[in-house]
């Protein structure tokens, strides 16, 4: 039971997911209807109208039958989701309510460049450009240079040291240096052998808020949440799905073209060397 803001009463929803996303408070309110035939318009403005006093946030309709396209039609001019029995089960509503809670997709970019320290014979220590597709061996296993940094970039404390530097600080450059005693591998540099001590990465960090509207559905069992922005000015689509470890993954198609995003359960980015 909801109160309604105008005559204070309470009124049933049939579903109140009310989460706290990213310090919003948000409620989704579920209206279903179990018929034998679709869903029509009234029933869509109905709803409508009784959730414009409540304190709904984002409104989702459910029809076992399905719904009438001109129903679709109407409710899409509303900004109300309407899907099948099938699609709300399947739906991560926790993702909805982020991006509902403030109604941006935020997309942090990192670009970078690597460069390692080592010690020639005669001791001295320089440092060279290296490509992110180089070979490393870091804890015994054989890697690639773009590989670690994916790997720190996605790290907890990474992002918990990053984040509010890049949002609240608007910050947009940082460097990283990686070491440890005895130093990190043998390397082939101009013809000889020698002892990398050290590994720096640049890093130059765009960050975008875009308004969007976002929709939840299911493909081949995999459920996952996609949305097209509202701007005209940031025009973008994406597509995120959760996987079982509680991460994201999913696409970007903006100016840039299409690009791979890889997530946490906070934040979602894109990296390139």
């Amino acid at each position: 039971m909801v109160r309604d803001k105008i005559t204070g009463e309470q009124r049933e929803v049939d579903v109140l997911i009310a989460t706290n996303a990213s310090g919003y408070e948000v409620n989704i309110a579920i209206e279903v209807v179990a018929r034998g035939r679709k869903a029509d318009t009234p029933w869509v403005e109905s709803m409508r109208s009784k959730h414009s006093s409540l304190p709904t946030d984002k409104l989702i309709l459910v029809a076992e039958a399905g719904f009438y396209a001109p129903a679709l039609a109407k409710a899409k001019f509303y900004g109300i989701e309407a899907v099948t029995i099938e699609t709300a089960l399947a739906a991560d509503w926790k993702i909805v309510a982020e991006l509902t809670a403030t109604g941006f997709f935020e997309l942090t970019s990192f670009k970078y460049t690597c460069a390692v320290i080592y010690e020639s014979d005669g001791g001295n220590r320089e440092q060279i450009d290296v490509p992110s597709t180089s070979s490393i061996t870091c804890d015994s296993q054989q890697t690639t240079l773009d590989e670690f940094v994916r790997y720190v970039l996605n790290l907890t404390e990474t992002k918990e040291a990053l984040y509010p530097r890049i949002t609240s600080m608007n910050e947009r450059q940082f460097w990283f240096s990686y070491s440890r005693p005895g130093g990190l591998w043998d390397a082939e540099i101009n013809g000889a052998t020698v002892r990398v001590v050290e590994l720096r990465v640049g890093l130059d960090v765009d960050h975008t808020r875009t308004p969007v509207e976002v929709s939840a559905g299911k493909y081949r069992n995999t459920p996952f949440v996609a949305g097209v922005s509202s701007s005209k000015t940031n025009e973008l689509q994406f597509v995120l799905v959760k996987k079982p470890d509680g991460t994201t993954e999913g696409a970007v198609v903006d100016a840039s073209g299409v690009r791979k995003l890889i997530g946490a359960r906070e934040h979602i980015d894109e990296v390139r060397s």
